[in-house]
């Protein structure tokens, strides 16, 4: 049996033929139409996660391993307003979603009926379209209208600007009546064009480019691709380019300057160290210090390369290419020029010389958040997914060189803590062959607890939870430990640990501390194989670990 509600039989019959496998419910009555009609297709795997703003991050976890768009659909009311916080991630991270939200019919809005907000284009901040489906259609002119929608909604979510779009779908009661027919051929099918991207730069911008003897790119989140490695390391050794990296930009390439904080930090006399033409490609830029560097000692020229929006970081954008990053280097890399051997040396010299002092440090550093990290990654078996949580840890993973047989995630979008969990189980979900390995802090860890709270946990997930007492982040950034509200206020101080949450959610538990830690359990811990996601708790003194880190940085100079 399928809904009598024809226009959701059509929305599930084209989603499928579109290639879209996953959609994760949340519980509720009003959307009971679409529940049924994908549910009993067959065609799709249904998830059924209680916590709309987890389900919504897993959703979106998912949608990131996959590639393709995954569906999240609620009830009307608050439930929608929940999917908020996982819109504008995957809104800023550009991954497709397809958020169907189930509303009271459109009459009934600010008139006094429960579980009612004005739902209509309320994400309209981020998001990438919004649509309202025509209410009870019933002729062929609203089945048609409905059905261009959908494939309206799947073609912007899927293009080469990924990113989230919203279906309001008001429904008029009954909502669980059932009906026998269904016939897709009356579905008209649209042929949506691809959008296009520039396929030449101005003879002015390669002059340019040819004129500037010191060329910086700085890479921003993305995903491994191996052609765009290829070219960029031919690249920069062609022009002489200083390449600017972090762990999730997934850059597995020789010859790069990937531990931005630690090296910059050591830089007193800029001058040699300036690039004439500095061009940012790839999603955002995790290092404060390199964004207030360009911020207060602009480049002559920031060339920015997107494909959904320009952004003028430092206040200094002179051109934006609206392109792929691939595409850029091949139109540029023809177009060779001499470039100062000294600024390159200059920063290959600076590079290796602070890396024997970060070794040097780390072997007589007390025991820390600093150097249990440190022994994390070392230990993270090849080819695993190491998903990093904000805002610490992925912080502090910044400060050790790139593994290149393991890839970096982070939800570095808005970088919130809300959903680092949930988003890490999606992935694992749809990664089902791979090892994934979360990261966290104790507060995001927390704060994120019903990612659990569901029947679909997978095996495949190991989670390392640091338990510093509080939010850490706040005694290593400028500001908070300058005044009387740093413990109770910013730090959030606690003494809670995460054995209650492991055993309500039936997770596998150990835990560590200063007596009992050591690298092999945490080997030991990692290549275990367990019938649940497996939690294992490491307690850091954040009386030390503040001070730690600026002995750390110090000791670069």
């Amino acid at each position: 049996m399928i809904s009598s509600k024809q226009s959701i039989n059509r929305l599930a019959y084209i989603c499928h033929r579109k290639g879209i496998k996953d959609i994760v419910f949340s519980a509720g009555s009003r959307n009971a139409p679409v529940i049924i009609a994908f549910v009993e297709s067959g065609l799709f795997n249904c998830y059924s996660i209680p916590d709309e703003r987890a389900a919504a991050f897993v959703a979106m976890g998912m949608a990131q391993a996959s590639g393709k768009p995954t569906l999240i659909c609620c009830t009307s009311g608050s439930a929608a307003a929940n999917y908020t916080p996982a819109i504008c991630e995957a809104y800023y991270q550009g991954i497709p979603l397809i958020v169907l939200t189930a509303d009271r019919p459109v009459e009934m809005i600010d008139q006094g009926a429960g579980q009612s907000i004005r739902q209509f284009n309320m994400y309209r901040n981020f998001i990438k379209a919004s649509f309202q489906f025509e209410q009870e259609a019933l002729n062929e002119d609203a089945l048609d209208k409905n059905d261009k929608i959908i494939q309206q909604a799947i073609h912007i979510a899927e293009e080469d600007t990924k990113g989230p779009v919203h279906i309001n779908l008001p429904f008029e009661e009954p909502l669980y009546e059932t009906n026998s027919e269904f016939n897709p051929d009356a579905i008209k099918w649209l042929d949506l064009e691809k959008k296009t991207f520039k396929t030449e730069l101005s003879p002015e911008l390669v002059e340019a480019w040819k004129g500037a003897k010191r060329k910086m790119i700085l890479f921003g989140m993305a995903l491994p691709d191996t052609q765009l490695m290829q070219r960029l390391e031919s690249l920069c050794a062609a022009h002489g380019v200083v390449l600017l990296t972090e762990t999730c930009s997934n850059i597995l390439i020789d010859n790069k300057i990937e531990c931005i904080d630690r090296v910059i930090t050591t830089i007193s006399d800029w001058e040699s160290y300036q690039p004439d033409i500095l061009v940012t490609m790839g999603g955002p830029v995790i290092s404060k210090k390199i964004k207030k560097h360009f911020l207060n000692q602009k480049p002559k020229h920031h060339w920015d390369i997107y494909t959904d929006r320009p952004e003028d970081t430092f206040l200094a954008l002179k051109q934006s290419f609206e392109m792929m990053p691939l595409d850029f280097i091949k139109m540029i890399e023809g177009h060779t020029s001499e470039y100062d051997v000294h600024y390159v040396n200059a920063w290959k010299s600076k590079n290796e010389h602070v890396k024997l002092k970060h070794q040097a440090f780390l072997k007589s550093a007390s025991y820390s958040d600093l150097t249990v990290f440190s022994d994390i990654i070392e230990r993270i078996p090849s080819n695993a997914f190491l998903h990093l949580a904000n805002s610490t840890p992925v912080r502090y993973a910044q400060l050790f060189e790139q593994r290149h047989d393991i890839s970096y995630l982070s939800n570095r979008g808005v970088s919130g803590i809300d959903g680092c969990s949930s988003t890490a189980l999606g992935y694992a979900l749809n990664t089902p062959d791979k090892l994934n390995i979360l990261i966290t802090g104790d507060l995001a860890f927390f704060y994120d607890s019903n990612a659990f709270f569901h029947q679909h946990l997978p095996t495949n997930l190991k989670i390392i939870l640091i338990n510093n007492g509080g939010g850490g982040i706040f005694r290593i950034i400028e500001g908070p430990s300058s005044t009387n509200a740093l413990d109770k206020f910013f730090e959030s101080q606690h003494s809670f640990n995460a054995k209650g949450i492991a055993q309500t959610f039936d997770l596998d538990y150990r835990s560590m501390d200063n007596s009992n830690f050591s690298g092999k359990r945490i080997k030991a811990f990692l290549e275990e194989k367990t019938h649940r996601p497996a939690v294992l708790e490491i307690l850091t003194p954040n009386e030390v670990n503040d001070k730690v880190l600026r002995d750390y940085f110090q000791s670069l100079l």
